[in-house]
């Protein structure tokens, strides 16, 4: 009876090695499938940042266009025949298109505003409009309508 009480514990220290190698090699693996989830989630969460950020640097740009825009259009309200064709504002360049409508009591000087970034795709657009009358009294802004356009996959 020893001889099998020493065969059955032989072969249960064997088994037991056994048992704890599957465990090791499961814990492995468990732990392999968790860093790929981590890295997977990590990667997701940084290509959502990273289109967070694009989307802010465009939403900053139509800003800084906007800004430029208004600014054009008040000096077109101040001086409408004396408004310069093209501007320069930081790296975006503002055209102001005036076209004067003679009328018998004065005249209607409507502005079409355009601001492009340094490659030249426009970026906010602005229609305004100001009547002087021959007296040389100003009647005010007829219309002021303004408009963003995507510009280099930017938002609107």
């Amino acid at each position: 009876m020893t001889g099998s009480r020493a065969f059955s514990t032989l072969t249960s220290g064997f088994h037991h090695r056994e048992k704890r190698r599957f465990a090791s090699t499961a814990q492995m693996i468990e732990a392999i499938v968790m860093l790929f989830v981590v890295v997977c989630a990590l990667a997701v969460a940084a290509g959502l940042l990273a289109g967070a950020l694009g989307k802010m640097h465009a939403a900053a740009q139509t800003e800084d266009a906007t800004r430029a825009a208004i600014n054009a259009a008040e000096a077109f309200s101040a001086d409408p025949a004396g408004q310069p064709a093209t501007q320069t504002a930081g790296d975006l360049t503002v055209t102001c298109d005036v076209t004067p409508e003679t009328h018998r009591d004065g005249t209607l000087y409507r502005a079409h505003i355009s601001v492009a970034d340094g490659e030249g795709a426009t970026v906010y657009e602005l229609d305004t409009a100001r009547y002087v009358a021959s007296d040389g009294t100003a009647a005010g802004s007829a219309a002021a309508t303004g408009t963003a356009t995507a510009s280099q996959g930017g938002a609107a």
